[in-house]
């Protein structure tokens, strides 16, 4: 969606920069010193990124922006990065490589910033995670519904066609959750004969 915000100066009609004035306006105001200086300047990024997070609860959450899947970003050293990756390795120390970060307390997708609650480990595992958590926003079954849809074609006579409508999914979602094509890590995949 296209920014409908406009310059606050009276009688200038231009799209909105930052700070609730256009690009002229900004400029004008930053170069005669009225604008505050950026805290990119006068605070440490470990200051700047505290100052973002909320300690009130057992997860400490992020406050700052957010991705489109609610993991913090947070900029450092001229990028973005991700909040909680930022935390860990300020808080705990490098992440290994080729390792991503888990959350063990599933609550990374709403912000979780708490370096007790992470630890390294693999995509699959992070995967696996999101998988028994109930999490992953990509995922059309739940694990309850993949053991059930097993169970049902191992010992009954329904067909996948029969499950996916169950389930709202479609037929080919269903034969790979069965087989083991996808969701691998749970017990009693089907096998195709």
């Amino acid at each position: 969606m296209a920014n409908a915000r406009y310059c606050t100066v009276p009688g200038c009609d231009k799209k909105h920069r930052a700070r609730g004035f256009c690009n002229t306006h900004y400029e004008n105001k930053r170069l005669a010193g009225v604008l505050v200086v950026s805290d990119h300047l006068t605070r440490t990024p470990e200051e700047r990124f505290w100052a973002k997070v909320d300690k009130s609860g057992d997860c400490w959450t992020w406050t700052g922006g957010k991705n489109f899947s609610g993991y913090g970003h947070f900029v450092y050293g001229g990028t973005t990065v991700k909040a909680h990756r930022f935390v860990y390795e300020l808080e705990v120390g490098p992440i290994p490589d080729g390792l991503e970060i888990r959350h063990l307390c599933n609550n990374g997708h709403l912000g979780c910033v708490t370096p007790s609650h992470m630890v390294p480990g693999t995509r699959s595992e992070n995967r696996i995670d999101l998988t028994h958590a109930g999490t992953n926003k990509y995922q059309k079954l739940s694990v309850v519904q993949v053991l059930a849809a097993r169970y049902a074609i191992a010992t009954t006579p329904a067909t996948y066609r029969d499950m996916a409508t169950v389930f709202g999914v479609k037929q080919t979602t269903l034969y790979d959750a069965v087989t083991g094509r996808s969701f691998a890590h749970l017990p009693g995949a089907v096998s195709v004969g």
